[in-house]
């Protein structure tokens, strides 16, 4: 489906296990010559055309995809996704109280981000339903009382007390 983008070259879809039962979609991406898309606009042309699910929690480019001499893809020389947050519509803005920053360390932990900001939608930082409910567990060990419906419902990272709900305690 997403060969199908104007500014796609070639794409591969692989499932990786990055860590003991924590599997994710990662889409290998060669964009055609002076092509450009973000991660956003894929990763919505996909929301618009494929169930939740099917759509890859990490994007990765690539200038072309690795072959074995037969011609065929080599998935085993496909790099692992890195810890770098990915390039969203909305800048890096650090966490700036001390619920955001136990969100914000929580987010990278489970996502697997070196840093997680304000401004963050968990969807797009490669986070699913499944991962939600890590979130949640790990959220309310911390002392913050988050649901699923916090996490659906106020995906940014920093939208304040809505992210937390409305009874959201820290301690």
């Amino acid at each position: 489906m997403l060969s199908s983008h104007e500014q796609v070259s070639e794409v591969v879809v692989q499932l990786r296990e990055e860590r003991v039962l924590e599997k994710r979609l990662v889409a290998y991406v060669v964009l055609k010559p002076g092509g450009s898309a973000a991660v956003s606009e894929l990763r919505g042309y996909l929301e618009a055309r494929l169930p939740q699910y099917m759509v890859p929690a990490t994007f990765v480019w690539l200038e072309a995809l690795p072959l074995l001499p037969n011609g065929k893809l080599d998935r085993r020389a496909l790099p692992a996704p890195g810890a770098a947050r990915p390039e969203l519509e909305e800048h890096y803005q650090p966490p700036r109280t001390p619920e955001e920053e136990i969100l914000a360390g929580i987010w990278s932990q489970v996502l697997g981000l070196e840093q997680v900001g304000i401004h963050d939608n968990f969807f797009a930082l490669g986070g699913d339903s499944i991962v939600s409910i890590r979130v949640i567990a790990r959220a309310n060990e911390a002392g913050l009382h988050l649901t699923p419906k916090n996490v659906f419902e106020s995906r940014p990272l920093g939208e304040g007390r809505s992210q937390l709900g409305e009874h959201a305690v820290a301690g």
